[in-house]
C-alpha cells in the first residue's frame, strides 16, 4: 500500500460541478449558468440580438469567440465582461453543508482540485473550512476566479472579501479567461501557475475525475495541456479516470477516448458514486486495493449532515490517522471507515 500513498488524486471542476452544487440556487435563490446560457443569465439576449447577432444569443461560448477581436463589439465585449463578473460575484453558499464541503473533505493535501469556473463557491468552501486548511487539497483555477486577489508585494492569493495577510493590500480584479478558440494559458502568470500545478499532479496521479466539465474540443490549448501531462504518468496503466457528467455514455466515450486507458475508467451521473465520495480521504487507497490486491475497503460515504460542525465532527478520525501516519510512515492506515452516531 506504501506505493500508493503518494500518488495525487487529481479533481477537474467544470461549470457542471458548480450546478449540481446548487441545484435549488445558491443562498438568494440564484441560479448558475453554464457556459451555453451566460447571456440569459446576464440579461443581455435583446441586446445580442439588437448587434444582428441572432444566431449567437444561445450559444456564449460562440458568441464570445467570435466578438473576441472584431472593434465594432468592444461595447458589448466589455457588458459581457462586466456582467460575468458582476453576477458571479454574488453567487453564495447555503448554510448548509455544501456538495463543495464534502468535495474538500473528500481529498488530502496531496491532491489537487482544478477548476474551470468563475464562481466563488469552490473558495468561499475552503473559507469556511479554513481551519483545517493543513489537510485540505491543493486548489488551483484554469480559466481565473472572481473571488481571487493576489498580493504581488508579498506574493500571496487571499480571498476577494479579505485583504493580504500579510500587508493588509487588496488587490485589483485579476484577469479572467473568456471562452475564445485559443486561449493564451501563458500570458496571465497565476493562470500559467495554475496549470503548472495541474500538470506537475497528473503526471503522478493515480485517479483522475473529470466532474462537470465538457472539455470541448474546440478548446484545443487545454486539451493538449492535459492530454500532454496525462500521456507522461508512469503508472497510467494501474491508474483510473472517472467522468462524471449527465451525458451518455457513448457521447462522454467519445469526447475522452485520448484520456481513456483499456477498460480502466468509469462513468457517473452524480459524485457521490465516485471514490472520493465513497471513500473520502482514501480514494487512491481504497482504488489500488482494489484494482491490485483484490480486497474490498468497507464504503465510507457521507452522512447527510446540515451543519458544518457536525462534518468536522465526524471527519475528525480520518485527520488524526493520517496525523499518525505522517509522524510514522512506515505504518499505514487504520480509519478506513468513521461510524457514525446520529
Amino acid at each position: 500500500m506504501r506505493n500508493v500513498v503518494g500518488k495525487s488524486h487529481v479533481f477537474l471542476l467544470g461549470a457542471g460541478a458548480s450546478i449540481a452544487a446548487l441545484p435549488k440556487g445558491d443562498k438568494n435563490g440564484r441560479f448558475l449558468p453554464n457556459l451555453k446560457n451566460v447571456s440569459e443569465f446576464l440579461d443581455l439576449t435583446d441586446e445580442i440580438k439588437s448587434y444582428g447577432l441572432n444566431a449567437y444569443s444561445e450559444d456564449f461560448e460562440a458568441l464570445y469567440s467570435y466578438i473576441y477581436d472584431k472593434g465594432q463589439f468592444d461595447s458589448l465585449k466589455s457588458k459581457i465582461e462586466k456582467g460575468v463578473r458582476d453576477y458571479f460575484e454574488k453567487i453564495d453558499l447555503p448554510d448548509e453543508v455544501n456538495l463543495y464541503d464534502n468535495l474538500l473533505f473528500s481529498l488530502r493535501k496531496k491532491d489537487i482540485i482544478a477548476s474551470f469556473n468563475w464562481d466563488p463557491l469552490l473558495i468561499k468552501a475552503y473559507e469556511r473550512n479554513y481551519k483545517f486548511k493543513d489537510y485540505l487539497p491543493n486548489i488551483v483555477f484554469l480559466h481565473g476566479n472572481v473571488w481571487h486577489n493576489y498580493c504581488e508585494k508579498d506574493d500571496l492569493l487571499f480571498p476577494k472579501s479579505t485583504m493580504c495577510p500579510k500587508c493588509g493590500a487588496k488587490s485589483n480584479d485579476l484577469p479572467i479567461l473568456f471562452p475564445v478558440e485559443h486561449k493564451d494559458y501563458n500570458s496571465d502568470f497565476l493562470i500559467k501557475g495554475s496549470w503548472d500545478s495541474l500538470r506537475a499532479s497528473l503526471k503522478d496521479h493515480f485517479l483522475f475525475t473529470i466532474f462537470g466539465y465538457s472539455g470541448p474540443k474546440t478548446d484545443i490549448e487545454a486539451r493538449s495541456l492535459l492530454k500532454d501531462a496525462w500521456d507522461q504518468n508512469a503508472v497510467k496503466e494501474f491508474a483510473d479516470t472517472e467522468i462524471i457528467d449527465i451525458k451518455s455514455k457513448t457521447e462522454i466515450e467519445e469526447n475522452w477516448d485520448e484520456f481513456l486507458y483499456s477498460h480502466h475508467y468509469s462513468i457517473y451521473q452524480e459524485i457521490e458514486e465516485g471514490y472520493s465520495f465513497i471513500f473520502p480521504r482514501r480514494s487512491c487507497e481504497a482504488l489500488f486495493s482494489l484494482t491490485q490486491m483484490l480486497e474490498h475497503w468497507p464504503e465510507n460515504r457521507f452522512p447527510k449532515f446540515d451543519k458544518l460542525s457536525q462534518l468536522h465532527d465526524w471527519i475528525q478520525p480520518l485527520l488524526e490517522d493520517e496525523k499518525r501516519v505522517e509522524n510514522n510512515p512506515q505504518e499505514d492506515f487504520e480509519y478506513k471507515a468513521v461510524l457514525y452516531k446520529k
